[in-house]
């Protein structure tokens, strides 16, 4: 009788441990959970439908070239605001250049790809249009996040940025 009790107790955990895994063991890489996966979710909503993923880590490379292109793009817009700057300056010069000819009484030559104002139009250096300006710098770069999740031949891949999904792709569903 004491060899069935612990034989009994053996056999009923490992019973249980058994029923736990398969449970457990649920494949969540599947074309109806991937299709649940929409943009602006957040990394706790994705697992929460796939199950625990792996954070893909960038390598010292990739953030030396998003630090690059960081300060490319600001060059680019301080660039353009130097550019916008000249521009409106052009446009004074331009403007108090015409004021003085017309103080003076005179107007200036005609020009056949310039029409000349007329007394119910204003002049044209009224109507130059200025260029919109730049928008403002952000605050700092969104934070940009890769996860993947891998089961056989099956790999799901999400992109996020400031913790929200921005694209998905999947092969092997």
């Amino acid at each position: 009788m004491k060899t069935k009790r612990p034989f009994a107790i053996l056999a009923g955990w490992l019973l249980g441990c058994a029923a736990l895994l398969a449970t457990g063991c649920e494949n969540r890489l599947t074309r109806e959970n991937y299709d649940k996966i929409q943009v602006g979710m957040s990394v706790d909503e994705v697992t929460a439908i796939l199950g625990p993923g792996e954070k893909m880590v960038d390598g010292a490379g990739t953030k030396l070239a998003r630090d690059m292109l960081g300060d490319i793009t600001f060059a680019q817009q301080r660039q353009n605001q130097n550019q916008i700057k000249q521009g409106l300056g052009d446009l004074v010069k331009n403007r108090d250049e015409q004021t003085q000819r017309e103080a003076e009484g005179k107007n200036p030559p005609a020009s056949p790809n310039r029409p000349q104002p007329t007394p119910t139009s204003p002049s044209s250096a009224t109507t130059a249009r200025v260029p919109a300006a730049p928008s403002p710098v952000p605050a700092r770069a969104p934070i940009r996040d890769r996860w993947i999740w891998k089961s056989d031949r099956i790999e799901i891949t999400v992109d996020f940025s400031d913790d929200r999904v921005t694209t998905k792709n999947q092969d092997g569903l």
